[in-house]
């Protein structure tokens, strides 16, 4: 969940400083270029500042999974000169955070950073870019395959946890995985001028709620409708 996190952001830094350098009258080679570097640059200094801070330390890890990220950015817009696969961030809050706040978070806002729990990374293919299909088909529909976890109270193992009434609680770690339509704001019709970038920019990092198929090897097969449930 880490990795793919730091994958997803690193590809949306990537993609955001690109539609700003395009915005502004930057050429199209040059805004991809300075589009990553900036992400490079952002992410890196993260992972500087994590080694040198006591119980973190540097990942090589995470450096591949920025680089990732943004070798998906660049690649595919240099290229095809579009996206035709993004990744995009899903939350829902989760059960876990009131049994470990300090590690989780206490308030919404800190748990959707810190609680991987509520966290899913979404790849989303946009069908008209990647499929055979017809001018009638519509242009901003998407297909997403998604990964999440739950159970997860700690960073490689789950602590100790002892409830009010003296017993213990165990959680069992386990891996999601999604499939759900999502939507291309930037392909819906009509979606065009200045005043609409900043909308357009934003939604293209959120996984809009849609319908989703769930598979885990604790609940096997489940169907949702738009919000997916606590675990």
């Amino acid at each position: 969940m880490d990795k793919v996190g730091h994958a997803t952001t690193a590809y949306a830094i990537s993609r955001g400083e690109y539609e700003l350098f395009r915005w502004s009258g930057v050429n199209e080679r040059a805004s991809v270029l300075t589009g990553g570097l900036i992400a490079l640059l952002y992410q890196t200094t993260i992972e500087v500042f994590d080694g040198r801070s006591e119980g973190w330390g540097f990942s090589k890890g995470d450096m591949v999974a920025n680089a990732s990220g943004i070798a998906l950015f660049m690649g595919q817009q240099y290229g095809f000169g579009e996206q035709k696969a993004s990744l995009r961030y899903g939350w829902r809050q989760s059960l876990y955070p009131p049994y470990r706040p300090e590690l989780l978070g206490r308030r919404v806002g800190t748990q959707m950073l810190k609680d991987y729990n509520g966290q899913q990374y979404w790849l989303s293919f946009n069908m008209a870019s990647v499929l055979p299909v017809g001018p009638s088909f519509p242009r901003w529909l998407n297909l997403d395959v998604g990964y999440s976890g739950s159970g997860m109270t700690g960073g490689h193992a789950n602590p100790p946890y002892v409830d009010e009434g003296g017993r213990e609680v165990k959680f069992r770690r386990y891996r999601q995985f999604y499939l759900s339509p999502d939507i291309s704001l930037a392909r819906l019709p009509g979606i065009t001028g200045a005043g609409a970038q900043p909308l357009v920019s934003a939604g293209q990092f959120f996984k809009i709620p849609a319908p989703s198929f769930e598979y885990n090897s604790v609940r096997g097969l489940r169907a949702h409708s738009f919000l997916l449930p606590k675990d």
